[in-house]
């Protein structure tokens, strides 16, 4: 299960970053940003694609610690060490003197950091390197892909109402106001 999870989990938003890493000079330009922001635009909209990959192996791997009734060590994970990472990572990058891309690579950098921290945890329950050598049961891998299914209408709209309306906002104003009234 956990195998047939990272297959469907991963590999499409694996081949989706790699998509918005080569499509991002065609993407940059529907964004309003501010002008000294608009040379690491597309920078940042190619790194940023890899986060999905990165949180996907994240939120499988805590799933499959939540299954595993490894409910401290989950949490700890996601709340105390992804949090500090991630504040550890932003304050270090701006005191090196990174500045709009700061945010974004100390995200980047904690979920790939408490990604293998997941998995490795994971592994503490789970034997990994024995769930990727075994084979792909057909029926696990549909029924699988169909619950998957099911709840991603449910996903897809909380995200949208998350994220939709600074999108929207950015769209909507041109340049710098966008950019502003979206931050």
């Amino acid at each position: 299960i956990i195998k047939c999870a990272f297959i469907l989990g991963v590999i499409p938003c694996f081949l989706i970053a790699v998509f918005l890493s080569f499509a991002a000079p065609l993407i940059a330009p529907l964004f309003n940003v501010a002008d000294k922001d608009l040379a690491q635009l597309e920078l940042a909209i190619a790194l940023f694609a890899w986060a999905l990959p990165l949180w996907a192996t994240l939120e499988i791997a805590t799933s499959a610690l939540r299954a595993c009734q490894a409910f401290g060590p989950e949490i700890r994970l996601r709340l105390v060490w992804e949090q500090m990472c991630r504040l550890l990572l932003a304050v270090t990058l701006w005191l090196a003197g990174v500045e709009t891309l700061a945010l974004l690579l100390a995200h980047l950098g904690s979920l790939a950091i408490t990604a293998v921290l997941a998995l490795r945890l994971l592994n503490n329950h789970c034997n990994l390197k024995l769930a990727w050598q075994t084979r792909i049961s057909r029926s696990v891998l549909r029924e699988l892909f169909l619950s998957g299914l099911s709840v991603l209408p449910s996903n897809v709209l909380s995200r949208m109402f998350a994220d939709m309306p600074v999108v929207i906002i950015n769209f909507s104003l041109p340049g710098i106001a966008g950019a502003n009234a979206a931050g």
